[in-house]
């Protein structure tokens, strides 16, 4: 991918391993063919839009980088609205503010909350019964001087909570909710995230990088949904994974010593998805996340395969998975069906499905089409993500119940009554390929040195401070493991290295 416009936030130090971790989805190098790497097929290269690094027509999900520590609000739990939930400890008192009536309730912990016919009901520590009449949002803190944090579901929460009562939708397809909605800062956010996304044994570098790129990330998430929802990111696969608590001492070591550092591209942040292993075929996030014009930068669209080994080595680099013919015949045709509503234009695919080919592919050579054969010639175009959630619904005949397909990275056989696909990686495949960055930590010596473009440093500071720029300088080379001219003053560019570490 094109990345010399590409900027990458910090204060004043950062390592040469850190740096090539955070930017494994920003500098794609050209690989070799590997032993795991699907066969070339029938394809065409997507070209559907241009990369234009000055377009700004679409940033709702691509802020200015802030200039203070921000907070966000994380919902850790969607539960059936009248589910009680228990807060606090024996030898606690929390704060508790009732929206519907503007009181402010004083209760010793342990503390059950319950929302009963459209009101909250308080069991407190203390035997004692508190109803308060009306709906509305129940807001919970500690009292002011003490740091022991809200005790939930067995982990103690670094910030303060509301209670979301939600109605019913009005076609009942959402029944009504309780969300559990956690406010808590972007740094105290970030440890309980890293030890939810990465293995504890994993090298301390993965886990800068990491910290990296979900922070870049939560930004972002969190200046979308601002005014579109009540929280911002989800505890989970939906958004990153959230322990809930205060992290690991690795986890919190990484933070701090990354503290403020943002991907920015063009002045603004970037979304900094990552996955746990791009299967050595990187994904746009045109592609694997949304349309939206805001993806369509550079650092957002890889044009070449990742380096020959970037997570070959992993447990999920390959998988294989096996499927009943007959129920895919029956799922495709249904499919079909559903998806073309003109009868005169929808084929009759009157044969059974005998073949499967990738009719499109990435400039990256990630499958973006596939096309499902029958034995009379009819050919049924599907999206790989389609596909993949498709393949996810059906029963798989090795477990006997239905599981998410890893990937939409996959080669599919008709075997007898058999349909057999053998994929790559796991997860979307866009942005920070996480089991690479594991694998590139151990493999690049210390001080080695790269070529990445024009990066620039940008992290949380005070109105009016300078921001350090780290980027190309023709007249000198300097190497990243030397913190101490990262501690000069702004106006001095620190070089970015040319050299290319070896593989």
């Amino acid at each position: 991918m094109d990345a010399r416009s590409t900027v990458l936030g910090e204060y004043r130090f950062i390592d040469s391993t850190l740096v090539m971790l955070c930017l494994v989805f920003l500098a794609i190098c050209p690989s070799n063919a590997s032993a795991h790497e699907i066969p070339a097929q029938t394809q065409t290269l997507s070209t559907s839009f241009q990369v234009n690094s000055e377009s700004y027509g679409d940033v709702e999900n691509r802020p200015v980088a802030p200039t203070s520590e921000p907070q966000v609000r994380i919902r850790l739990r969607s539960k059936d609205l009248e589910s009680p939930v228990t807060f606090g400890e024996t030898g606690q008192q929390l704060l508790c503010f009732h929206e519907a009536d503007s009181r402010i309730y004083l209760r010793p912990a342990p503390l059950e909350i319950t929302h009963v016919n459209g009101a909250w009901r308080l069991a407190d520590g203390d035997s004692r019964t508190t109803q308060l009449s009306g709906s509305g949002i129940l807001s919970i803190r500690t009292l002011a001087g003490t740091d022991s944090g809200i005790l939930f579901e067995e982990r103690r929460l670094p910030g303060f909570v509301d209670l979301v009562p939600l109605a019913p939708s009005g076609d009942s397809v959402r029944p009504a909710r309780l969300d559990v909605i956690v406010f808590v800062s972007l740094e105290s956010y970030l440890p309980g995230v890293l030890d939810m996304e990465l293995y504890g044994h994993w090298p301390f570098e993965t886990f800068q990088a990491q910290a990296i790129a979900a922070r870049s990330y939560a930004l972002a998430e969190a200046a979308f949904w601002a005014k579109r929802r009540h929280f911002d990111l989800i505890a989970g696969p939906e958004s990153q994974g959230w322990s809930g608590g205060g992290g690991s001492d690795k986890a919190r070591q990484a933070v701090q010593g990354t503290a403020g550092i943002v991907l920015v591209h063009d002045g603004r942040v970037i979304p900094a998805y990552y996955s746990a292993a791009c299967g050595g075929l990187p994904a746009s996030a045109d592609d694997a996340i949304s349309s939206r014009e805001s993806h369509r930068i550079s650092p957002l669209v890889p044009l070449a395969s990742r380096p020959s080994g970037c997570c070959e080595a992993s447990s999920v680099h390959a998988w294989q998975a096996e499927f009943k013919r007959v129920d895919l015949d029956r799922a495709l045709r249904t499919w079909h069906t559903e998806r073309t509503v003109d009868s005169e234009s929808r084929s009759n695919l009157s044969g059974s499905f005998d073949a499967m080919t990738v009719l499109e592919r990435s400039p990256t050579g990630r499958p973006l089409v596939y096309g499902l054969t029958t034995s009379r010639g009819e050919t049924l175009r599907i999206g790989s993500e389609p596909f993949r959630r498709l393949l996810s619904k059906l029963p798989r005949i090795e477990k006997e119940t239905t599981s998410p397909l890893r990937s939409s990275v996959f080669n599919g056989e008709f075997r007898g009554r058999r349909f057999i696909i053998k994929g790559l990686g796991w997860g979307h495949g866009c942005g920070l390929c996480q089991y690479g960055a594991n694998a590139w930590e151990k493999r690049v010596p210390p001080g080695a040195r790269f070529s990445s473009g024009t990066t620039q440093a940008v992290r949380f500071k005070p109105p009016g401070e300078s921001r350090v720029s780290l980027g190309h300088c023709p007249s000198s080379q300097r190497s990243w493991n030397e913190p101490s001219k990262m501690d000069k003053a702004a106006s001095r560019r620190p070089c970015l290295p040319v050299s290319q570490p070896s593989h």
